[in-house]
């Protein structure tokens, strides 16, 4: 799997990633078919607000599927933490300097495609605080295409 994104990623102003004025990732991932089994989506590899959150540094990440006690995902959803160098301590970058984040897993946007922006009572809204996500609208797709993969690798370009 790999996120070909920009540092300038964003979400639009109505807090998705599908507004002209949205900038977000290519994500193409490469289920375990033939070369029919290539698909292309549209992702977030910048947090939902990078003032307020680590943003996930550029490099190549082990994903394993990890079945969670608790999630605002749902029941039985996909779900895959984020390790390098066997280590589940990673490094990213907030205010300029390097900071340690934990708990970093492979996920999805609201399902209606909401990634960041704000809420009713203006209020910021962060589905991702250093997570790469995936626009929660082709998410089902996601899911078909790795349906049974244990493992992968996930890589962030920048």
């Amino acid at each position: 799997m790999i996120f070909n994104g920009s540092k300038n990623e964003k979400v639009g102003s109505n807090g998705k990633l599908d507004l002209s004025d949205a900038k977000a990732a290519d994500v193409t991932i490469y289920g375990p078919g033939n070369e029919s089994d290539i698909k292309t989506y549209t992702g977030l590899t910048m947090t939902s607000d990078p003032k307020q959150a680590t943003v996930l540094n550029e490099g190549m990440y082990d994903a394993r599927q990890e079945q969670m006690q608790t999630s605002p995902y749902g029941k039985d959803a996909i779900t895959y933490r984020l390790s390098q160098n066997g280590s589940d301590v990673l490094k990213g970058i907030f205010d300029g300097k390097e900071k340690k984040m934990t708990g970093v897993f492979f996920h999805r946007t609201n399902w209606d495609g909401k990634a960041g922006g704000k809420d009713k009572s203006g209020n910021t809204v962060m589905v991702s605080s250093g997570c790469p996500v995936i626009d929660g609208r082709q998410w089902k797709a996601v899911e078909k295409q790795l349906n049974g993969i244990r493992s992968f690798k996930l890589i962030i370009n920048r």
